[in-house]
């Protein structure tokens, strides 16, 4: 009497079960990855569009800052230049009353010079 080897077939159906479920899991990925790159290709010609559209903005964007920071520049120079004209000009007048204080005060005595200083 012949034997089934019952347990070789059970061994080739599990296998051949075991290889079918990866191919349809393999498949599905690929299946998925396909559309992951068609999405990221619809995500690449945006983000290129707005890439365009910042480049060309932008730039004119920056030349007007650029503009107007060189302007600026320009206006502070000329404010410490009038600043340090002034510092100056403040600088000799006090430099012009303290001499004629000094000399104010020999003709005042001591007592006139303390009243300058004091501001009496």
């Amino acid at each position: 009497r012949k034997q089934v080897p019952w347990c070789s077939i059970c061994l080739v159906v599990t296998a051949l079960t075991c290889h079918i479920c990866v191919l349809v899991g393999n498949l599905k990925t690929s299946a998925a990855m396909d559309q992951i790159g068609t999405s990221t290709a619809g995500w690449s010609k945006v983000g290129l569009g707005v890439g365009r559209s910042l480049d060309s903005e932008l730039i004119e964007m920056v030349s007007e800052v650029a503009d107007q920071l060189v302007l600026v520049l320009g206006n502070i120079s000329s404010i410490t230049s009038t600043l340090d004209m002034i510092i100056s000009l403040a600088g000799t007048a006090t430099e012009e009353a303290v001499a004629n204080g000094t000399a104010n005060a020999t003709l005042m005595g001591v007592a006139g010079m303390a009243l300058m200083q004091t501001g009496q």
